[in-house]
């Protein structure tokens, strides 16, 4: 899965801050606010956001927000260790790594 979070956004307390907007990110969809991760993410990952946002609200309809337990994939938001920012002209990349998994460093990819 690709998300492209966004530098400027409707969120002021992140604006212009790649490793801030990262933050802000992974924490709000750790707390499954799917909508709080959208203000900061850009117009092209909306259609990603929209299916998690859809498959949030089917679990809590049906009832299963509570019996997900240690499979709940909202828990590895939480595990996230966000790295340094990497700013180039318009773009940032903000290295991330899931502290529960064995999966190394990814680059998170942001525009302004």
């Amino acid at each position: 899965m690709l998300l492209v979070a966004g530098c400027k956004g409707k969120d002021k307390q992140v604006e212009n801050d790649p490793k801030a907007v990262v933050t802000a990110f992974f924490q709000r969809m750790s707390e499954k606010d799917v909508d709080g991760a959208a203000k900061l993410a850009t117009k092209e990952s909306k259609g990603t956001l929209d299916i998690i946002k859809k498959a949030v609200d089917a679990a809590e309809k049906m009832g299963l927000k509570d019996s997900i337990g240690k499979d709940d994939p909202s828990d590895d938001f939480k595990n996230m260790v966000i790295g340094e920012a990497k700013i180039n002209v318009g773009n940032a990349t903000v290295s991330v790594s899931n502290k529960a998994k064995d999966d190394g460093i990814k680059e998170f990819p942001l525009k302004k």
